[in-house]
């Protein structure tokens, strides 16, 4: 965690500079409160920005968010809207747009219980390189290949 709270205020620069919009998702009360509060404040600070969405998910499972978000719902009360919009609204990602590119490194080729709901019509990319060495260069080769596909979200 210590390094995770080091990469957070080295990289607050970048952000800032770039307009990169910093999500965290996943259930951080499990954080330690000086952590969990440098993270709260780069999410604040970046909240307006626009150009790109880093989400990073930490102490984060799908099932975990479902259920999450269907707890909050049992609380509001909210019977009169469309279930999927509502549960939708209750996840971590709320007001954000649907995961477009997925990318697994490590050689795993599964999704491992990571954004179910939100990577349902997303593109998906598995790497066999391990995250400490995925580089800007692998990304860009990802980024690459997925302008050249076709998305049908669903459709035939």
């Amino acid at each position: 965690m210590r390094m995770l709270k080091k990469y957070l205020i080295k990289e607050r620069a970048t952000y800032l500079e770039n307009q990169i919009r910093f999500k965290a998702i996943g259930n951080l009360e499990r954080f330690n409160p000086d952590l969990r509060q440098t993270i709260l404040a780069l999410e604040r600070d970046t909240a307006p920005h626009r150009a790109l969405t880093q989400v990073l998910a930490l102490n984060y499972g799908a099932r975990d968010e479902i259920a999450r978000a269907c707890a909050q719902i049992l609380r509001h009360q909210k019977n009169s809207a469309n279930m999927q919009d509502l549960i939708g609204a209750h996840l971590d990602t709320a007001g954000m747009p649907d995961v477009d590119l997925l990318v697994r490194t490590g050689g795993e080729m599964r999704l491992s219980n990571f954004l179910l709901w939100q990577s349902s019509y997303a593109e998906l990319f598995f790497s066999p390189v391990l995250w400490p060495d995925f580089t800007p260069k692998h990304l860009q080769e990802i980024i690459a290949q997925f302008n050249q596909r076709q998305r049908k979200f669903g459709k035939v």
